[in-house]
């Protein structure tokens, strides 16, 4: 809207409709401007990602469960807004940080996959893939936020903050900065909402709900502010021989820890909610878990 719809999308009311009523992005012929029609090998191949990402979360969850979803032990709850450097620096701390982003992100590419087969099988029209394994591919930190983290919210935030905020300052880096604020609030919004505490959870005496989660609000306007400048400096600095050296010669995998070590210290900012707040635990029950017999 205001200018910056997709130039296929505004082609035709129907376009226009499709583009701005379903919930997941459309893809558009290159030539004809028209939405792409998901063929049959389209949607088997979809329906076989799904499959999978359904057996690694089932099997990510019955690995993790045991543990309340943080296997390492820490000083402090992920929750929590006291970590210090050796903290947020520690191994065991890394490593539960890990976990909890990749059970985010692969039980986000599966909510998401879902919810793009049942469009594709109503309305015959394909659409983009959300997810694109950004924990275990991306090779640097604008194309681990840009193109695989989350490429819905992405598109969002690219027409509706990013390309208003360039026409009006020419900055490219204040434009990502600026676009990874308004993703911090959007998510602290979504956090008001997730987390909300109804009047009939609340005790009448006390006016307080002892089995309820409330969250610290600005844990994640922080985080998003971080990586936003982080990408800033990436376009600063990345072209130095040193992190162009790393990009062409250190093994992919290593180049992609590296990467996902940008965010990773504060990503108990992000994800420690998720846990704490029972996300991971309600969102298990779908699943078959293999469990212990005791």
């Amino acid at each position: 809207m205001f200018g910056f719809t997709p130039h296929s999308a505004g082609k035709s009311m129907k376009n226009y409709v499709v583009y701005y009523s379903s919930m997941m992005a459309t893809v558009y012929d290159n030539e004809t401007g028209e939405p792409v029609k998901a063929t049959l090998a389209d949607i088997l191949s979809r329906i076989q990602h799904f499959a999978s990402l359904f057996v690694a979360l089932s099997t990510m969850f019955s690995i993790s469960l045991p543990f309340d979803f943080a296997p390492f032990a820490t000083r402090l709850d992920a929750h929590s807004i006291d970590h210090g450097l050796m903290d947020i620096i520690h191994p065991a701390h890394l490593m539960n940080n890990f976990i909890a982003a990749l059970l985010v992100s692969v039980s986000l590419s599966f909510s998401t996959l879902g919810a793009s087969l049942l469009f594709n099988f109503s309305t015959g029209i394909m659409t983009r893939k959300v997810v694109h394994n950004p924990m275990f591919a991306s090779k640097t930190p604008g194309e681990f936020w840009g193109r695989r983290w989350n490429n819905l919210v992405h598109s969002v935030l690219k027409t509706g903050i990013y390309k208003p905020t360039r026409r009006i300052i020419a900055s490219p880096n204040v434009a990502v900065v600026a676009t990874f604020l308004a993703s911090g609030l959007i998510h602290e919004y979504v956090w008001a909402i997730l987390f909300y505490v109804h009047e009939h959870q609340k005790d009448p005496a006390t006016g307080v709900c002892s089995t309820c989660f409330e969250p610290k609000y600005g844990k994640n306007l922080f985080f998003f502010s971080w990586n936003g400048v982080v990408i800033a400096l990436e376009s600063v600095v990345g072209g130095w021989w040193l992190f162009q050296w790393m990009k062409h010669n250190l093994p992919g995998p290593v180049v992609t820890a590296l990467v996902v070590m940008t965010a990773l210290p504060f990503g108990h900012l992000f994800t420690g909610d998720w846990i704490a707040g029972g996300y991971f635990t309600h969102f298990q029950l779908g699943f078959p878990i293999v469990v212990k017999l005791r």
